[in-house]
């Protein structure tokens, strides 16, 4: 979608809308395991705890749904794309390069199909991780005197606790590793257009001939607001309002520039 990613983080914040609820489950995936990928590498007691939810938060994704079957069905359907790009008779496309993305993708496909048993099964039977979360669902209930044995856990070294945390992450590895891909190369293969509005709303038909996955809005910060999303695959609206973080959020009235991204 864009190039420079720096200047994106610096003047732009990207927001996310998924057009179908597959997405939406893996935008989920991606987030935990991007929190998770952070928090470890902050070696301390409070962000190993942090890492220890997360991780139950992506066993609790895991067991709800067929997130296997469902990735590597995108990633077969990403290889299809690719190879219909890759014979277009275009003479400035790098089919070298492209070659090297559909064998990417075929081979995380590959590693989906031919794994054995259930994502992150021995985790589910885990008795101390199935306690933690149970005590996850009470408002404090990872207090020392509701959980003493996550208050004993912590007092392990940092390292000993980020290795446990580093085994039961791993189980993840396979399955958060084509989710990622699927979502790379469907915000790389977008249609980006520059769009203003003067009243704070934005709507738009959307042509589902590429069958639209992802909507990615990138606002520059200097407007400080958010947009609030809703759609589909057939059509989008956008809201931009503005909030001091104690008052009702309003809607913004004056222009506003922005990128829209509709990924497919």
């Amino acid at each position: 979608m864009l190039d420079n990613t720096e200047t994106v983080s610096k003047n732009y914040i990207s927001y996310n809308h998924p057009l179908n609820e597959k997405i939406r489950v893996f935008l989920r995936i991606e987030h935990l395991w991007c929190e998770i990928e952070y928090f470890i590498q902050q070696e301390s007691d409070a962000t190993c705890l942090i890492c220890l939810q997360n991780i139950l938060s992506l066993l609790d994704i895991v067991e709800r749904f067929d997130l296997r079957s469902e990735a590597s069905k995108y990633l077969d359907k990403l290889v299809e794309k690719f190879q219909k790009i890759r014979i277009q008779p275009v003479d400035d496309i790098d089919r070298d390069k492209i070659d090297e993305i559909i064998q990417q993708l075929a081979t995380a496909s590959k590693s989906l199909k031919t794994t054995i048993g259930k994502t992150a099964s021995g985790l589910s039977s885990n008795e101390w991780l199935s306690t933690i979360r149970q005590k996850m669902l009470l408002p404090g209930g990872l207090s020392g005197s509701d959980s003493p044995f996550l208050k004993h856990w912590q007092q392990f070294s940092i390292n000993q606790k980020i290795n446990q945390l580093r085994a039961w992450q791993k189980e993840f590895v396979i399955l958060a590793d084509a989710i990622n891909k699927i979502l790379f190369y469907i915000r790389k293969t977008s249609i980006v257009t520059e769009v203003s509005v003067d009243n704070g709303v934005y709507q738009r038909i959307i042509d589902n001939q590429f069958e639209p996955q992802l909507l990615v809005i990138e606002l520059p910060k200097k407007y400080h607001v958010y947009p609030e999303i809703s759609g589909n695959r057939y059509r989008i609206s956008a809201r931009f309002l503005q909030s001091d973080l104690i008052s009702k959020a309003v809607q913004y009235t004056n222009q506003i520039d922005f990128r829209l991204a509709v990924c497919w």
